[in-house]
């Protein structure tokens, strides 16, 4: 670390702390902020790198960044300019994560074995395909860019400044670092680096992921360019192909191979097109599903076909061995009843007798193994978008940019066309599946119900945060946190709140109460008051989950903390019933029609825990991995995965 470097203590109102760490291009501080407390870092700018046209576009890249929520991205809080004494110097406010290490540092110390590797991969490229739905391209995807938190899970940093940086200097000073150059330039495409090439996109992080997975699997580059000038390396990146992984580990499947070359490939137009496609690729791969990346022969589907279901191969085995036995047995039997026929007659005689007694006496009932479910239904695709209405019955899917709706039982529901961009749209199902809201530049209302479905334009913020809709009530939360709602087609009064952007909102199945989130507090309101007479309740940081049924309200974090209260009416609620702390990050979750159960998923399994006692158990009966949960009508569970498989329990 410089000596030269002096601690400010202070940056725009927050306390500074300590370094954190520093580069050629910036310094990292921790820092206290008072409202709401909290430790945050800090990353300031050093002084001349940055023209004002860089400037601006650092300031509006960060304000988009700060809508960015994920539990797998670090938030950006802020942002603004600090006088150095050398003139103001840009900096933002991000989110510091506790006790946090780097992704190499990370896997040298823990060791995961190679599915918990991919596993941890999956979530990264999870964070990385919720920034390119939102139009972000990271743009400096490496390991020194991913750390890792305490419970083991990702928190993709810088996500966007380095493009939002992409000035004439940067480039140069990057290009005249030879240590920053080789350390950076491993992740970086081929048409990052080639000077003839200008329009950069997604596909650039897709094979900086790809590049990181070679890494995280081998410890070693696809490329060897330390030492090398500059032009050579560049040349090297442009012109010739990487190294296959498995020269430096030959345990290493021909299909896993294939999907980390595919993702390195150096023609942008042979690679995953998308991180989500890539992600979903390996989710393939884990759930033993034939992958994208190479031809699968039928050889190969069989092996898969096998592995997948190798438990209800087990119990087929059993069963044939005692099927064997009892046959010998059978054999050997009849030969000894040709001596002993007179005796073992006596015997049956006996038996019948016992059996005739027994007939009465019901037996014991012997628990079976759970065979792995099949699913309930199967997208033609994989979803790029996907609600599930809460009541379990009706979802609504982007594929190939454009919207599809079912019912959970495969019969196609009818849309209705609009001028709308579904890949940018945000939108929602009521309880029952009857209505939809769909919001991007237009925002319409979608009655399902109906033969054919009508639409219906509404006056709400053309680029909602979220939104919610039930029985003729839409409330919509706007870019600036201010809480919208109309009720029967009339648009009342907004809400904002004393205590910060509302973040949840959501309405009771009957239209009749309304629900919002800020960080630490929740708000009720009875639709017929609103904005007026709201009750407000301590809440949770960083809520991702709020919903209420039978007379509770339940409201979640992303780490994974669950308050419950009993509600009886916006006026009337009781004491907080109960918290629960599931010592996990949350991915998506919901709550079942009784509010005694609330299924989550986290990492790539899912749990449902008991709202009464706190207690949490595995879904085991589900066999891939699941991203996403509801309940239906009848309180059975629904899992579906990346590639738009439906599951079903039977409860």
């Amino acid at each position: 670390m410089d000596d030269a470097v002096v601690i400010p203590k202070e940056i725009g109102g927050y306390k500074i702390t300590g370094i954190l760490g520093e580069g050629g291009m910036s310094v990292v501080y921790t820092a206290t902020q008072k409202h709401p407390e909290r430790t945050v870092a800090i990353k300031v700018l050093r002084n001349g790198l940055y023209s004002p046209t860089a400037s601006k576009r650092f300031h509006l890249e960060v304000e988009i960044l700060g809508k960015l929520d994920h539990p797998w991205i670090a938030k950006i809080f802020d942002a603004g300019t600090h006088d150095d004494g050398n003139g103001a110097t840009p900096y933002y406010v991000m989110e510091h994560v506790e006790n946090a290490r780097e992704l190499t540092e990370f896997l040298e110390d823990e060791k995961p074995n190679r599915r918990e590797l991919l596993k941890l991969f999956t979530m990264i490229t999870s964070a990385v395909e919720h920034g390119h739905h939102r139009g972000i391209v990271h743009r400096d995807i490496k390991p020194g860019n991913i750390l890792i938190d305490s419970r083991g899970e990702p928190k993709l940093i810088d996500f966007g400044v380095a493009r939002s940086l992409s000035s004439d200097k940067v480039n140069e000073q990057a290009m005249t670092e030879a240590g920053r150059l080789v350390g950076t330039v491993q992740f970086m495409a081929p048409e990052q680096v080639d000077a003839k090439i200008s329009d950069v996109d997604a596909r650039c992080d897709v094979y900086a992921l790809g590049a990181v997975l070679y890494q995280m699997l081998t410890t070693r580059l696809p490329r060897t360019l330390e030492g090398l000038p500059i032009y050579e390396a560049v040349r090297q990146i442009c012109k010739e192909d990487p190294v296959l992984p498995t020269i430096y580990d030959d345990t290493i499947d021909q299909d896993l191979e294939a999907i980390i070359m595919k993702a390195i490939e150096n023609d942008r137009g042979k690679r995953y097109q998308t991180a989500g496609a890539f992600g979903r690729d390996m989710l393939r791969y884990l759930g033993d599903i034939p992958i994208k990346a190479r031809k699968v022969t039928a050889l190969d589907r069989t092996r898969l076909f096998c592995r997948r279901h190798k438990k209800q191969f087990l119990i087929w085995g059993i069963v044939f061995c005692v099927g064997a036995v009892a046959a010998t047995g059978g054999l050997i039997f009849k030969k000894m009843s040709d001596d002993r026929q007179e005796e073992l007659q006596t015997t049956i005689e006996e038996l019948s007798k016992q059996n005739e007694e027994l007939a009465t006496v019901p037996a014991p009932s012997v628990p079976e193994e759970a065979l792995p479910a099949e699913p309930i239904f199967v997208l033609q695709s994989a979803p790029e978008k996907l609600q599930v209405s809460s009541g379990g019955s009706v979802l609504i899917a982007v594929i190939e940019d454009e919207f599809v709706a079912y019912e959970l039982n495969g019969i196609a529901v009818a849309l209705p066309s609009m001028n709308i961009e579904p890949i940018e749209a945000v939108f929602a199902l009521s309880t029952s599946g009857t209505q939809a809201v769909f919001v991007s530049k237009n925002a319409y209302v979608v009655q399902l119900g109906l033969t054919p479905p009508t639409k219906e334009i509404v006056e709400i913020s053309e680029t909602s945060r979220m939104v919610s809709i039930e029985n003729n009530v839409l409330a919509s939360i706007s870019p600036n946190g201010v809480l919208e709602v109309l009720s029967d087609g009339n648009k009342l009064k907004p809400a904002t709140s004393t205590t910060g952007d509302f973040n949840l909102v959501t309405i009771d199945s009957r239209g009749e109460q309304i629900y919002a989130a800020t960080d630490n507090w929740i708000y009720v309101w009875d639709v017929e008051d609103f904005p007026k007479n709201a009750t407000k309740l301590n809440g949770v940081v960083d809520p991702m989950f709020i919903g209420s049924s039978q007379q509770k309200i339940v409201v979640a974090d992303q780490n994974g903390k669950l308050l419950v209260y009993a509600l009886h009416s916006p006026q009337s609620i009781s004491k907080l019933k109960t918290t629960i702390q599931l010592e996990t990050t949350i991915l998506q979750c919901a709550l079942n029609r009784d509010a005694t159960e609330f299924a989550y998923v986290s990492g790539a399994t899912a749990f449902v825990c008991n709202v009464e006692t706190g207690e949490s158990e595995e879904v085991t009966w589900m066999p891939n991995m699941p991203i996403g949960v509801a309940y239906n009508a009848n309180n059975s569970l629904i899992l579906w995965t990346a590639e738009g498989e439906f599951y079903q329990s039977e409860k």
